[in-house]
């Protein structure tokens, strides 16, 4: 099976953003950054060092996340990290 590309992971970063952050946090500053730089990943696939960027700012929200431990977030907070994940593994593959 061939490598996924980052435009491929476009559906799931947007995913993440619509349907996930608002299960693992409250309104507020922190969701909204965290909505922001999905929002960003999704819609510029292509340019490298913003992605790296931006991928690195989302990973830190969810470490601030992490130190709640609320488990019932724990699952959606696996999710988006895959998907942060397997973003950052396209970007270095591509």
């Amino acid at each position: 099976m061939p490598p996924l590309t980052v435009t491929q992971m476009v559906p799931a970063l947007q995913d993440a953003m619509s349907r996930l952050t608002p299960l693992i946090v409250d309104e507020g500053r922190i969701r909204k950054d965290f909505r922001t730089t999905l929002q960003s990943l999704a819609n510029d696939p292509e340019r490298k060092d913003t992605q790296c960027r931006l991928l690195l700012m989302a990973w830190n929200i969810l470490n601030r996340l992490d130190e709640e431990d609320d488990p019932a977030t724990r699952p959606d907070r696996a999710a988006i990290r895959l998907v942060l994940g397997l973003t950052c593994h396209c970007l270095r593959r591509s």
